[in-house]
Parts: C-alpha cells; sequence; structure tokens
C-alpha cells in the first residue's frame, strides 16, 4: 500500500454475527427478505457488482463534474482494495449462498463471489469514493451519499453480503478518506 499504509493499522477487529445466533438469524433474514423483494433496478444491481468505480464515473460525467484525478483515485482503490482482502480472508466469513447452500436451501439469483464475505469490499469502495468525492465537490454530498447507499443495499439484494457485512464495509470506506 502505498496511500494508505497507516490505515491499515488503525483498523478496530470485529465481530459477525455467529451462526446460530439472533444477530446472525436477523442478518440471514434479511437478506432472503432483499433478495426476495429487491428494491433496486436489475440494471443497477449488474452495474454495481460489475465496477463500483464506473458508476462514480458515470455519475461524475453526467453532472459535468471536471477536475478529478483518476489516475490517483485508482491508486488508492487498489490499496483500499489490498486491504479489505486481507481483511476478508482474515474473517473467513461464507458468502451467504454458501451459507443457503450448506444448508440446502438456494435463493434465485444471487450473484456468486469467491473471496470471503466480511467485510463488504464493494460498500467500503463506494463509501471510500463518495466521501472523497464529496469533499471535492461539496454540493454534490447528497447525491454521491445516496448512490454509495444504494451500493451498499444492492451487495444485500444480489446476496453476495449480510446487512452486517455492509455496515462493517461502510464503516471502513468513511474512515479510510
Amino acid at each position: 500500500c502505498r496511500h494508505l499504509s497507516d490505515f491499515e493499522k488503525i483498523i478496530p477487529k470485529f465481530n459477525f454475527p455467529q451462526v446460530g445466533s439472533k444477530a446472525f438469524e436477523e442478518d440471514i433474514d434479511e437478506v432472503k427478505r432483499c433478495v426476495g423483494d429487491r428494491s433496486l433496478p436489475k440494471g443497477f444491481l449488474d452495474s454495481s457488482n460489475n465496477s463500483v468505480e464506473k458508476l462514480f464515473k458515470k455519475y461524475v460525467t453526467d453532472n459535468d463534474i471536471s477536475g478529478v484525478d483518476w489516475s490517483l483515485f485508482d491508486e488508492l482503490l487498489s490499496d483500499l482494495d489490498t486491504i479489505l482482502m486481507r481483511q476478508k480472508y482474515n474473517y473467513k466469513r461464507l458468502r451467504p449462498a454458501d451459507y443457503f447452500e450448506s444448508n440446502g436451501e438456494s435463493l434465485r439469483d444471487v450473484i456468486s463471489v469467491e473471496s470471503p464475505s466480511f467485510p463488504s469490499g464493494h460498500t467500503a469502495i463506494a463509501f471510500f469514493m463518495s466521501s472523497l468525492l464529496s469533499d471535492m465537490f461539496p454540493d454534490h454530498r447528497m447525491q454521491l451519499q445516496t448512490l454509495a447507499e444504494m451500493i451498499g443495499q444492492s451487495r444485500i439484494e444480489n446476496g453476495a453480503h449480510y446487512p452486517s457485512d455492509v455496515s462493517i464495509g461502510r464503516f471502513i470506506g468513511e474512515i479510510a478518506s
């Protein structure tokens, strides 16, 4: 990590809800509810799964915002992604789809992802980008925050993450900025 090397040292140790706990049951029930009754359009769910960065770049382009150094963003996001992957493999939480499969259940149209679930990297990146862009363009803060929140929600609706993964992803993204 070239830009965020000190950041990793300040991330606290987190606990995610353990299988069998009341908090886990609430987490998994919310995944089932969100996957079964999606509120976000399929196109957005697909786009947010494919590239968080492209959604923010599209927002910047659509709103005629100039002055963003995307090469610096790419470097920062590479650092953040490295940190997030270390976190994921440290915690090794099963994805919701893996949990369902191990219990003989399945949900329709869920995203298959190879890396562990906790924390949500897409959400962390979304809130990181939202915070940085909001600092640069304060008049767009509300819309950028909404976009980040929608990306976090999309992770649950795609069945890729539990709500607790999204909450900690948000926390990491916001404090990283």
